[in-house]
């Protein structure tokens, strides 16, 4: 199954001009503090977030007052 590398998108918001194929080098070098800045936010597989969250959800997000 095609992995679209979720984990990679903290290091892709902190350096935007990064390109894309250096964004597992550059997570791989930074991974520790990747994972304190975003809460440990992580997913080994997409099994891992299904399993997770299929059935529950992540997040509740906020909608703007009309």
């Amino acid at each position: 199954m095609l992995f679209l590398n979720n984990n990679f998108h903290h290091v892709h918001h902190k350096d935007p001009g990064l390109a894309w194929y250096e964004l597992g080098s550059r997570y791989n070098q930074t991974r520790e503090q990747v994972l304190e800045e975003n809460g440990g936010f992580y997913y080994r597989s997409y099994f891992d977030l299904f399993r997770r969250y299929l059935v529950k959800p992540k997040d509740e997000p906020v909608y703007p007052a009309a």
